[in-house]
């Protein structure tokens, strides 16, 4: 008899099922550290090569197909804090209530599949960037190997770590953020920005094509029924998830009015943009110290959804040792890198021309549609209660 069955058969209800899916997987998260991840790691995966790209489909209008996703992304993560209030139950328990236990293996082959693809771009962008930032040559891509045995590492925690981690991090990501912002000021014509919509038609082009870089909303699917409903803690996860959202913004302005026509241009603007500071000048490349935040902020940001590509990966198969499952996903990763590094363009573009739409609705789609589950898995339970 499944899990699911005997908790029909009990008449227990929804709270005590997430309660002991959580105590066997420890400690749970609190509302507060979902909150920093949002802030630690959201915004330094939007500060490579995502701007460029943005800049070079719809020009000075980059910051508003930055903002259709960061929406989009908003509504998906309030649907599934109203998931969570409603059932409390975990994104696995949920698939396997609503539709067996087939069913939800399928749609988890779906996130495994998804997180490895959204891991990619992520990780050759911090190599390149670190290679162009930091080595006076190029370094072979095996210079990266204690890179990937660190991301293996953090993979191998579990998600309660993740959010200790969370409560340092954010301060950094912070910190840097606000050093390389505070000297690109003095040189950024937010004029160029106006005026608005002049490319609109291609605004919403655009946003389908740089939504792989967001999609943010499907780390948080795999978060319901794992957190402490602590006073405030709807508040306290959207409150994260805006302030995220603010730096992702300002950054993405930042650049266009930094750059202008140029844009298109800088691949890595995060390196590029508070150069042009009169303080720079006079006593030298302090925003380093800055850059160099943001840099151990990426770390843990880059690896975040091969973490989750492990955890479905251990569901599906039913291996107990999650340093397995990482260990896999983390050397698919790295042989796809070693492999594919100088075809990242084609790649990339690749991904964002063809896979949009399906990243969309995995993304996105799904996580918008949880609260009808939980209502549909709610209902079951309650008959099932009803009968015993």
């Amino acid at each position: 008899m499944t899990d699911y069955e005997l908790t029909l058969k009990s008449g227990k209800n929804c709270a005590e099922k997430s309660a002991a899916e959580t105590n066997a997987g420890g400690k749970a998260l609190k509302a507060r550290q979902i909150a920093f991840l949002f802030i630690a790691f959201l915004p330094v995966t939007k500060f490579m090569a995502m701007p460029k790209t943005a800049a070079e489909l719809v020009g000075e209008n980059l910051w508003i197909a930055v903002l259709i996703n960061i929406l989009i992304d908003l509504a998906s993560i309030i649907a599934l804090l109203f998931t969570d209030k409603f059932c409390g139950m975990t994104f696995y328990d949920l698939l396997e209530s609503f539709g067996g236990t087939v069913f939800a293996k399928i749609i988890l082959c779906l996130y495994f599949l998804f997180f490895l693809i959204k891991a990619f771009p992520g990780l050759i962008e911090t190599s390149v960037f670190v290679q162009n930032t930091l080595y006076e040559t190029s370094p072979t891509a095996f210079s990266f190997v204690p890179f990937f045995i660190t991301a293996f590492y953090i993979c191998s925690l579990k998600l309660r770590a993740i959010g200790r981690l969370s409560d340092v991090l954010w301060l950094f990501t912070l910190a840097g953020f606000v050093i390389v912002m505070s000297l690109s000021f003095e040189s950024a014509d937010y004029a160029a920005l106006l005026p608005i919509l002049k490319n609109g038609k291609n605004v919403m082009k655009a946003s389908a094509k740089i939504s792989g870089w967001f999609s943010d909303s499907a780390y948080f699917l795999f978060m319901i029924g794992r957190f402490d409903k602590e006073k405030h803690s709807f508040s306290k996860i959207i409150s994260g998830y805006s302030a995220a959202a603010v730096l992702i913004l300002i950054f993405s302005a930042a650049f266009y009015a930094v750059f202008e026509s140029l844009a298109p241009t800088e691949l890595f603007p995060l390196a590029e943009i508070s150069k042009f500071s009169s303080v720079i000048n006079a006593v030298g490349r302090f925003d380093y110290l800055g850059i160099f935040m943001l840099i151990l902020t990426a770390v843990p940001a880059t690896a975040l959804p091969v973490f989750f590509a492990a955890r479905a990966l251990k569901k599906v198969t039913g291996i107990k040792k999650t340093w397995i499952t990482a260990l896999i996903c983390i050397l698919s990763e790295f042989v796809a890198v070693i492999i594919f590094k100088n075809y990242y363009k084609s790649i990339s573009l690749f991904i964002n021309e063809k896979l949009w739409l399906w990243r969309l609705l995995v993304g996105n789609g799904i996580p918008l549609t949880m609260p009808f589950i939980a209502f549909a898995v709610r209902k079951k339970i309650k008959k099932g209660e009803t009968r015993a």
